[in-house]
Protein backbone atom coordinates (compact mmCIF):
# COMPACT_ATOMS: atom_id res chain seq x y z
CA UNK A 1 0.00 0.00 0.00
CA UNK A 2 1.36 3.42 -0.95
CA UNK A 3 1.79 6.36 1.42
CA UNK A 4 -1.12 8.15 -0.23
CA UNK A 5 -3.49 5.30 0.62
CA UNK A 6 -2.18 5.17 4.18
CA UNK A 7 -2.80 8.90 4.67
CA UNK A 8 -6.25 8.77 3.09
CA UNK A 9 -7.22 5.76 5.20
CA UNK A 10 -6.06 7.47 8.40
CA UNK A 11 -7.74 10.82 7.73
CA UNK A 12 -10.86 9.14 6.34
CA UNK A 13 -11.17 6.97 9.45
CA UNK A 14 -10.95 10.06 11.68
CA UNK A 15 -13.58 11.86 9.59
CA UNK A 16 -15.95 8.89 9.73
CA UNK A 17 -15.43 8.61 13.49
CA UNK A 18 -16.24 12.29 14.00
CA UNK A 19 -19.29 11.96 11.73
CA UNK A 20 -20.62 9.01 13.72
CA UNK A 21 -20.09 10.90 16.98
CA UNK A 22 -21.96 13.93 15.63
CA UNK A 23 -24.84 11.80 14.37
CA UNK A 24 -25.06 10.11 17.76
CA UNK A 25 -25.12 13.49 19.50
CA UNK A 26 -27.91 14.70 17.22
CA UNK A 27 -29.87 11.54 17.92
CA UNK A 28 -29.32 11.96 21.68
CA UNK A 29 -30.39 15.60 21.55
CA UNK A 30 -33.49 14.64 19.56
CA UNK A 31 -34.54 12.04 22.10
CA UNK A 32 -33.83 14.24 25.10
CA UNK A 33 -35.52 17.24 23.50
CA UNK A 34 -38.72 15.25 22.99
CA UNK A 35 -38.61 13.99 26.54
CA UNK A 36 -37.94 17.48 27.92
CA UNK A 37 -40.81 18.98 25.93
CA UNK A 38 -43.08 16.22 27.16
CA UNK A 39 -42.12 16.85 30.79
CA UNK A 40 -42.65 20.59 30.47
CA UNK A 41 -46.01 20.07 28.78
CA UNK A 42 -47.20 17.74 31.53
CA UNK A 43 -46.09 20.17 34.20
CA UNK A 44 -47.87 23.03 32.49
CA UNK A 45 -51.00 20.93 32.04
CA UNK A 46 -51.08 19.98 35.70
CA UNK A 47 -50.83 23.61 36.73
CA UNK A 48 -53.57 24.71 34.32
CA UNK A 49 -55.92 21.93 35.40
CA UNK A 50 -55.20 22.63 39.06
CA UNK A 51 -55.98 26.27 38.54
CA UNK A 52 -59.20 25.49 36.68
CA UNK A 53 -60.21 22.89 39.26
CA UNK A 54 -59.86 25.36 42.12
CA UNK A 55 -61.55 28.18 40.24
CA UNK A 56 -64.85 26.55 39.22
CA UNK A 57 -67.63 24.78 41.03
CA UNK A 58 -68.19 21.20 40.00
CA UNK A 59 -71.20 18.91 40.32
CA UNK A 60 -70.96 15.24 39.32
CA UNK A 61 -73.98 13.44 38.02
CA UNK A 62 -74.17 9.67 37.48
CA UNK A 63 -75.81 8.43 34.27
CA UNK A 64 -77.95 5.41 34.84
CA UNK A 65 -76.89 2.24 33.08
CA UNK A 66 -73.75 3.78 31.65
CA UNK A 67 -70.16 3.77 32.74
CA UNK A 68 -69.97 7.55 32.59
CA UNK A 69 -70.28 10.65 34.72
CA UNK A 70 -71.58 14.13 33.89
CA UNK A 71 -69.69 17.02 35.46
CA UNK A 72 -71.59 20.33 35.63
CA UNK A 73 -69.34 23.36 35.55
CA UNK A 74 -71.22 26.60 36.41
CA UNK A 75 -70.02 29.77 34.71
CA UNK A 76 -72.02 32.91 35.34
CA UNK A 77 -75.62 32.34 34.30
CA UNK A 78 -74.67 29.34 32.18
CA UNK A 79 -73.62 25.81 32.94
CA UNK A 80 -71.07 23.68 31.07
CA UNK A 81 -71.51 19.95 31.09
CA UNK A 82 -68.44 17.63 30.74
CA UNK A 83 -69.08 13.98 30.03
CA UNK A 84 -66.16 11.65 30.95
CA UNK A 85 -66.41 8.47 28.90
CA UNK A 86 -63.83 5.61 29.22
CA UNK A 87 -62.98 3.96 25.90
CA UNK A 88 -62.96 0.13 26.10
CA UNK A 89 -61.20 -0.39 22.78
CA UNK A 90 -58.32 1.85 23.76
CA UNK A 91 -57.88 1.39 27.51
CA UNK A 92 -54.94 3.79 27.80
CA UNK A 93 -56.55 6.69 26.02
CA UNK A 94 -58.92 9.01 27.85
CA UNK A 95 -61.17 11.21 25.77
CA UNK A 96 -62.87 14.15 27.47
CA UNK A 97 -65.60 15.72 25.39
CA UNK A 98 -66.86 19.13 26.40
CA UNK A 99 -70.39 20.18 25.44
CA UNK A 100 -72.09 23.50 26.01
CA UNK A 101 -75.76 23.53 26.76
CA UNK A 102 -78.10 26.27 27.76
CA UNK A 103 -79.42 25.05 31.12
CA UNK A 104 -81.03 27.13 33.74
CA UNK A 105 -79.49 26.55 37.12
CA UNK A 106 -80.43 27.57 40.56
CA UNK A 107 -78.13 30.17 42.06
CA UNK A 108 -78.39 28.43 45.40
CA UNK A 109 -77.09 25.12 44.08
CA UNK A 110 -73.65 24.15 45.21
CA UNK A 111 -71.21 21.36 44.65
CA UNK A 112 -71.03 18.71 47.24
CA UNK A 113 -67.69 17.96 48.73
CA UNK A 114 -67.87 14.28 47.71
CA UNK A 115 -68.36 15.22 44.06
CA UNK A 116 -65.31 17.44 44.10
CA UNK A 117 -63.23 14.71 45.70
CA UNK A 118 -64.41 12.27 43.02
CA UNK A 119 -63.33 14.56 40.18
CA UNK A 120 -60.00 15.24 41.84
CA UNK A 121 -59.29 11.51 42.12
CA UNK A 122 -60.19 11.08 38.48
CA UNK A 123 -57.78 13.80 37.40
CA UNK A 124 -55.02 12.41 39.63
CA UNK A 125 -55.47 9.01 38.04
CA UNK A 126 -55.29 10.59 34.60
CA UNK A 127 -51.97 12.34 35.31
CA UNK A 128 -50.57 9.22 36.96
CA UNK A 129 -51.23 7.25 33.79
CA UNK A 130 -49.41 9.92 31.80
CA UNK A 131 -46.37 9.80 34.09
CA UNK A 132 -46.16 6.00 33.86
CA UNK A 133 -46.30 6.08 30.05
CA UNK A 134 -49.53 4.13 29.86
CA UNK A 135 -51.01 6.28 27.13
CA UNK A 136 -50.63 4.85 23.66
CA UNK A 137 -51.01 8.15 21.94
CA UNK A 138 -52.29 11.36 23.48
CA UNK A 139 -54.65 12.68 26.15
CA UNK A 140 -56.79 15.54 24.91
CA UNK A 141 -59.23 18.02 26.43
CA UNK A 142 -61.25 19.46 23.58
CA UNK A 143 -63.50 22.50 23.79
CA UNK A 144 -66.34 21.89 21.36
CA UNK A 145 -68.13 25.23 21.46
CA UNK A 146 -66.55 28.65 21.18
CA UNK A 147 -68.77 30.07 23.92
CA UNK A 148 -68.22 27.26 26.36
CA UNK A 149 -66.02 27.45 29.42
CA UNK A 150 -62.95 25.20 29.11
CA UNK A 151 -59.39 24.72 27.90
CA UNK A 152 -57.30 22.63 25.45
CA UNK A 153 -54.34 20.40 26.30
CA UNK A 154 -52.33 18.00 24.14
CA UNK A 155 -49.77 15.47 25.40
CA UNK A 156 -47.41 13.73 22.93
CA UNK A 157 -44.12 11.84 23.23
CA UNK A 158 -43.07 12.86 19.72
CA UNK A 159 -41.63 16.13 18.60
CA UNK A 160 -43.31 18.36 16.09
CA UNK A 161 -42.82 18.20 12.35
CA UNK A 162 -40.71 21.36 12.47
CA UNK A 163 -38.34 19.83 15.01
CA UNK A 164 -38.09 16.60 13.02
CA UNK A 165 -37.34 18.59 9.86
CA UNK A 166 -34.62 20.51 11.69
CA UNK A 167 -33.06 17.28 13.00
CA UNK A 168 -33.11 15.72 9.53
CA UNK A 169 -31.53 18.84 8.05
CA UNK A 170 -28.74 18.72 10.63
CA UNK A 171 -28.10 15.04 9.92
CA UNK A 172 -28.03 15.65 6.16
CA UNK A 173 -25.64 18.56 6.65
CA UNK A 174 -23.31 16.37 8.73
CA UNK A 175 -23.27 13.67 6.04
CA UNK A 176 -22.60 16.20 3.27
CA UNK A 177 -19.77 17.77 5.28
CA UNK A 178 -18.30 14.31 5.91
CA UNK A 179 -18.39 13.53 2.18
CA UNK A 180 -16.71 16.84 1.33
CA UNK A 181 -14.11 16.18 4.04
CA UNK A 182 -13.35 12.75 2.55
CA UNK A 183 -12.91 14.29 -0.90
CA UNK A 184 -10.61 16.93 0.57
CA UNK A 185 -8.65 14.25 2.45
CA UNK A 186 -8.13 12.28 -0.78
CA UNK A 187 -6.96 15.42 -2.60
CA UNK A 188 -4.67 16.35 0.30
CA UNK A 189 -3.10 12.88 0.43
CA UNK A 190 -2.55 12.98 -3.33
CA UNK A 191 -0.89 16.40 -3.10
CA UNK A 192 1.29 15.25 -0.21
CA UNK A 193 2.29 12.11 -2.13
CA UNK A 194 3.30 13.91 -5.36
CA UNK A 195 6.73 15.13 -4.19
CA UNK A 196 7.49 11.79 -2.59
CA UNK A 197 6.61 10.00 -5.84
CA UNK A 198 8.95 12.35 -7.69
CA UNK A 199 11.71 11.58 -5.19
CA UNK A 200 11.05 7.87 -5.65
CA UNK A 201 11.54 8.19 -9.42
CA UNK A 202 14.72 10.15 -8.77
CA UNK A 203 16.14 7.40 -6.57
CA UNK A 204 15.19 4.81 -9.20
CA UNK A 205 17.16 6.81 -11.77
CA UNK A 206 20.04 7.02 -9.29
CA UNK A 207 19.95 3.24 -8.83
CA UNK A 208 20.17 2.87 -12.62
CA UNK A 209 23.15 5.28 -12.61
CA UNK A 210 21.25 7.90 -14.61
CA UNK A 211 22.90 11.00 -13.19
CA UNK A 212 21.32 13.32 -15.77
CA UNK A 213 17.83 12.85 -14.31
CA UNK A 214 16.32 15.87 -12.55
CA UNK A 215 13.15 16.22 -10.47
CA UNK A 216 10.94 19.32 -10.31
CA UNK A 217 10.92 20.90 -6.82
CA UNK A 218 7.37 20.98 -5.41
CA UNK A 219 5.43 20.71 -2.16
CA UNK A 220 6.16 22.54 1.09
CA UNK A 221 9.43 24.39 1.63
CA UNK A 222 11.17 21.53 3.44
CA UNK A 223 10.38 19.03 0.67
CA UNK A 224 11.29 21.57 -2.02
CA UNK A 225 14.67 22.12 -0.38
CA UNK A 226 15.19 18.35 -0.20
CA UNK A 227 14.47 18.03 -3.93
CA UNK A 228 16.90 20.84 -4.75
CA UNK A 229 19.61 19.12 -2.70
CA UNK A 230 18.78 15.81 -4.39
CA UNK A 231 19.33 17.39 -7.83
CA UNK A 232 22.62 18.85 -6.59
CA UNK A 233 23.64 15.42 -5.32
CA UNK A 234 22.90 13.90 -8.74
CA UNK A 235 25.06 16.54 -10.40
CA UNK A 236 27.91 15.85 -7.99
CA UNK A 237 27.61 12.10 -8.48
CA UNK A 238 27.64 12.59 -12.25
CA UNK A 239 30.87 14.55 -12.00
CA UNK A 240 32.39 11.94 -9.69
CA UNK A 241 31.34 9.22 -12.12
CA UNK A 242 33.19 10.98 -14.92
CA UNK A 243 36.27 11.35 -12.73
CA UNK A 244 36.04 7.69 -11.76
CA UNK A 245 35.73 6.66 -15.40
CA UNK A 246 38.75 8.76 -16.30
CA UNK A 247 40.68 7.24 -13.41
CA UNK A 248 39.72 3.73 -14.51
CA UNK A 249 40.85 4.45 -18.04
CA UNK A 250 44.13 5.82 -16.75
CA UNK A 251 44.61 2.84 -14.42
CA UNK A 252 43.74 0.48 -17.26
CA UNK A 253 46.32 2.09 -19.51
CA UNK A 254 48.91 1.83 -16.74
CA UNK A 255 47.96 -1.78 -16.23
CA UNK A 256 48.31 -2.49 -19.94
CA UNK A 257 51.73 -0.89 -19.80
CA UNK A 258 52.75 -3.26 -17.00
CA UNK A 259 51.30 -6.21 -18.88
CA UNK A 260 53.08 -5.20 -22.06
CA UNK A 261 56.40 -4.96 -20.29
CA UNK A 262 55.82 -8.33 -18.70
CA UNK A 263 54.79 -9.80 -22.03
CA UNK A 264 57.88 -8.39 -23.71
CA UNK A 265 60.03 -9.97 -21.01
CA UNK A 266 58.10 -13.23 -21.36
CA UNK A 267 58.46 -13.34 -25.12
CA UNK A 268 62.10 -12.37 -25.15
CA UNK A 269 63.43 -15.55 -23.52
CA UNK A 270 61.35 -18.03 -25.58
CA UNK A 271 62.17 -16.20 -28.80
CA UNK A 272 65.86 -16.21 -27.91
CA UNK A 273 65.65 -19.96 -27.14
CA UNK A 274 63.84 -20.59 -30.43
CA UNK A 275 66.52 -18.64 -32.33
CA UNK A 276 69.31 -20.66 -30.76
CA UNK A 277 67.51 -23.93 -31.50
CA UNK A 278 67.06 -22.99 -35.14
CA UNK A 279 70.76 -22.14 -35.45
CA UNK A 280 71.66 -25.54 -33.99
CA UNK A 281 69.28 -27.27 -36.40
CA UNK A 282 71.32 -25.80 -39.25
CA UNK A 283 74.32 -27.77 -38.03
CA UNK A 284 74.70 -30.89 -40.15
CA UNK A 285 76.61 -32.76 -37.47
CA UNK A 286 73.56 -33.21 -35.17
CA UNK A 287 72.17 -36.63 -34.59
CA UNK A 288 68.52 -37.44 -35.19
CA UNK A 289 67.72 -37.55 -31.50
CA UNK A 290 69.29 -34.12 -31.02
CA UNK A 291 67.23 -32.72 -33.86
CA UNK A 292 64.03 -34.16 -32.36
CA UNK A 293 64.87 -32.68 -28.97
CA UNK A 294 65.47 -29.25 -30.52
CA UNK A 295 62.17 -29.45 -32.39
CA UNK A 296 60.33 -30.29 -29.13
CA UNK A 297 62.02 -27.35 -27.44
CA UNK A 298 60.94 -25.01 -30.21
CA UNK A 299 57.37 -26.33 -30.03
CA UNK A 300 57.24 -25.89 -26.26
CA UNK A 301 58.46 -22.31 -26.48
CA UNK A 302 55.99 -21.50 -29.22
CA UNK A 303 53.18 -22.96 -27.07
CA UNK A 304 54.42 -20.86 -24.15
CA UNK A 305 54.32 -17.71 -26.27
CA UNK A 306 50.85 -18.61 -27.54
CA UNK A 307 49.50 -19.08 -24.02
CA UNK A 308 50.85 -15.71 -22.91
CA UNK A 309 49.29 -13.98 -25.90
CA UNK A 310 45.94 -15.67 -25.22
CA UNK A 311 46.05 -14.54 -21.61
CA UNK A 312 46.74 -10.97 -22.67
CA UNK A 313 43.91 -11.05 -25.20
CA UNK A 314 41.55 -12.46 -22.58
CA UNK A 315 42.35 -9.60 -20.20
CA UNK A 316 41.99 -6.82 -22.77
CA UNK A 317 39.08 -8.10 -24.86
CA UNK A 318 35.79 -6.18 -24.53
CA UNK A 319 32.28 -7.21 -25.50
CA UNK A 320 32.58 -10.86 -24.45
CA UNK A 321 29.27 -12.62 -23.84
CA UNK A 322 29.28 -14.14 -20.36
CA UNK A 323 25.95 -15.95 -20.42
CA UNK A 324 27.14 -19.41 -21.48
CA UNK A 325 26.75 -22.51 -19.31
CA UNK A 326 30.34 -23.76 -19.36
CA UNK A 327 30.79 -27.44 -18.31
CA UNK A 328 33.62 -27.47 -15.77
CA UNK A 329 34.57 -31.14 -16.24
CA UNK A 330 34.86 -30.81 -20.03
CA UNK A 331 37.15 -27.76 -19.74
CA UNK A 332 39.42 -29.51 -17.20
CA UNK A 333 39.66 -32.67 -19.30
CA UNK A 334 40.55 -30.61 -22.38
CA UNK A 335 43.37 -28.82 -20.50
CA UNK A 336 44.73 -32.13 -19.16
CA UNK A 337 44.63 -33.67 -22.64
CA UNK A 338 46.48 -30.67 -24.07
CA UNK A 339 49.19 -30.99 -21.42
CA UNK A 340 49.64 -34.72 -22.02
CA UNK A 341 49.88 -34.24 -25.76
CA UNK A 342 52.77 -31.77 -25.32
CA UNK A 343 54.83 -34.53 -23.56
CA UNK A 344 56.58 -31.97 -21.41
CA UNK A 345 56.61 -33.93 -18.15
CA UNK A 346 54.73 -37.09 -17.23
CA UNK A 347 51.99 -36.41 -14.66
CA UNK A 348 49.04 -38.24 -13.12
CA UNK A 349 45.70 -36.52 -12.68
CA UNK A 350 43.03 -37.26 -10.06
CA UNK A 351 39.84 -35.47 -11.15
CA UNK A 352 36.75 -35.34 -8.93
CA UNK A 353 34.24 -33.10 -10.71
CA UNK A 354 30.54 -33.69 -11.34
CA UNK A 355 29.49 -33.90 -14.97
CA UNK A 356 26.49 -31.66 -14.20
CA UNK A 357 28.55 -28.82 -12.74
CA UNK A 358 28.41 -25.65 -14.88
CA UNK A 359 29.71 -22.10 -14.55
CA UNK A 360 27.86 -19.22 -16.21
CA UNK A 361 30.35 -17.07 -18.10
CA UNK A 362 32.66 -16.94 -21.11
CA UNK A 363 34.36 -20.23 -21.93
CA UNK A 364 37.62 -18.56 -23.02
CA UNK A 365 37.96 -16.75 -19.67
CA UNK A 366 37.10 -19.79 -17.55
CA UNK A 367 39.47 -21.91 -19.59
CA UNK A 368 42.28 -19.34 -19.15
CA UNK A 369 41.81 -19.27 -15.35
CA UNK A 370 41.72 -23.06 -14.92
CA UNK A 371 44.59 -23.49 -17.41
CA UNK A 372 46.82 -21.23 -15.28
CA UNK A 373 46.09 -23.16 -12.07
CA UNK A 374 46.51 -26.64 -13.61
CA UNK A 375 49.68 -25.85 -15.60
CA UNK A 376 51.27 -24.17 -12.55
CA UNK A 377 50.55 -27.32 -10.52
CA UNK A 378 52.06 -29.53 -13.23
CA UNK A 379 55.18 -27.38 -13.42
CA UNK A 380 55.56 -27.38 -9.63
CA UNK A 381 55.18 -31.18 -9.43
CA UNK A 382 58.08 -33.56 -9.82
CA UNK A 383 58.01 -36.14 -12.60
CA UNK A 384 55.26 -38.71 -12.18
CA UNK A 385 53.64 -36.48 -9.59
CA UNK A 386 49.89 -36.34 -9.03
CA UNK A 387 47.69 -33.29 -9.60
CA UNK A 388 44.42 -33.50 -7.65
CA UNK A 389 41.54 -31.49 -9.13
CA UNK A 390 38.13 -31.26 -7.48
CA UNK A 391 35.21 -28.88 -7.83
CA UNK A 392 32.00 -28.54 -5.84
CA UNK A 393 29.02 -26.25 -5.71
CA UNK A 394 28.51 -24.34 -2.48
CA UNK A 395 25.64 -22.13 -1.28
CA UNK A 396 26.35 -19.17 -3.56
CA UNK A 397 29.44 -20.10 -5.53
CA UNK A 398 31.45 -22.83 -7.25
CA UNK A 399 34.90 -23.65 -5.89
CA UNK A 400 37.59 -25.33 -8.03
CA UNK A 401 40.66 -26.56 -6.10
CA UNK A 402 43.95 -27.76 -7.66
CA UNK A 403 46.51 -29.52 -5.41
CA UNK A 404 50.12 -30.33 -6.34
CA UNK A 405 52.97 -32.23 -4.66
CA UNK A 406 55.70 -29.68 -5.17
CA UNK A 407 57.93 -27.82 -2.73
CA UNK A 408 55.24 -25.35 -1.72
CA UNK A 409 55.28 -21.56 -1.67
CA UNK A 410 58.25 -19.46 -0.69
CA UNK A 411 57.33 -17.06 2.09
CA UNK A 412 59.36 -14.33 0.41
CA UNK A 413 57.05 -14.14 -2.60
CA UNK A 414 53.83 -15.67 -1.23
CA UNK A 415 52.29 -12.24 -0.54
CA UNK A 416 53.23 -10.89 -3.99
CA UNK A 417 52.29 -13.79 -6.25
CA UNK A 418 49.25 -11.97 -7.69
CA UNK A 419 51.24 -8.89 -8.67
CA UNK A 420 52.62 -8.56 -12.20
CA UNK A 421 56.18 -9.79 -12.91
CA UNK A 422 56.31 -11.92 -9.73
CA UNK A 423 57.12 -15.60 -10.27
CA UNK A 424 58.95 -18.45 -8.53
CA UNK A 425 59.87 -20.09 -11.86
CA UNK A 426 63.17 -19.23 -13.60
CA UNK A 427 61.50 -18.61 -16.95
CA UNK A 428 58.18 -17.35 -15.58
CA UNK A 429 56.94 -13.90 -16.49
CA UNK A 430 54.78 -13.59 -13.38
CA UNK A 431 51.64 -12.72 -15.38
CA UNK A 432 49.56 -15.92 -15.24
CA UNK A 433 48.17 -15.64 -11.70
CA UNK A 434 47.86 -11.87 -12.00
CA UNK A 435 45.71 -12.09 -15.14
CA UNK A 436 43.66 -15.01 -13.77
CA UNK A 437 42.81 -13.15 -10.56
CA UNK A 438 41.94 -9.97 -12.44
CA UNK A 439 39.46 -11.84 -14.62
CA UNK A 440 37.95 -13.66 -11.65
CA UNK A 441 37.42 -10.56 -9.52
CA UNK A 442 36.26 -8.28 -12.34
CA UNK A 443 33.79 -10.53 -14.16
CA UNK A 444 32.84 -13.35 -11.78
CA UNK A 445 32.74 -11.63 -8.36
CA UNK A 446 35.13 -14.30 -7.15
CA UNK A 447 38.68 -14.73 -6.00
CA UNK A 448 41.80 -16.89 -6.33
CA UNK A 449 43.82 -17.99 -3.34
CA UNK A 450 47.11 -19.92 -3.13
CA UNK A 451 48.40 -21.50 0.07
CA UNK A 452 50.55 -24.38 1.27
CA UNK A 453 48.87 -27.67 2.07
CA UNK A 454 48.40 -28.71 5.67
CA UNK A 455 50.63 -31.76 5.22
CA UNK A 456 53.36 -29.52 3.70
CA UNK A 457 53.42 -31.60 0.52
CA UNK A 458 52.84 -28.92 -2.08
CA UNK A 459 50.23 -26.19 -2.23
CA UNK A 460 46.59 -25.76 -3.12
CA UNK A 461 45.17 -23.16 -5.50
CA UNK A 462 41.44 -22.37 -5.22
CA UNK A 463 39.31 -20.40 -7.68
CA UNK A 464 35.89 -19.12 -6.52
CA UNK A 465 33.19 -18.32 -9.09
CA UNK A 466 30.06 -16.63 -7.68
CA UNK A 467 26.68 -17.53 -9.13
Amino acid sequence: MSLRHYLFSLIGALILLLTLVQLFLVYWIDRNLAQEVNEQAKLLSERVVEFAFNDVEIHVEELSGEQARVIHLPAGNKQTKMVIVPDDNEPFETNVHVFKEKIEIDEESSLKHADKVLVKKRLAKLFESLEQGESNGATTFVQKHPDSHGFSFEHSVTTSETSQSLIHSIQLMILVCALLALIFAYWLSAQFNKPLSALKKGFEALANQDYSYRIKPQGVNEIKQTMVQFNAMLSTLGELKQVEQHYKETAHLAELGEVSRGLAHTLRNPIHTIGLSIERLANNHLTESQRVELVHTIQAKIAHIDNNIKSLLTLTTNGIERDQNVPVLAVIQDIVLEFKSAQVKPQRFDIDVSINLHITGAESEIRSILHTLIINACEANPEDGTVIINAKEQSNCIAVAVKDEGKGLDDAIAQRLFQPHVSSKPEGAGMGLYIAKRITTLHYAGNISLENRVDHHGCIATAIFSH
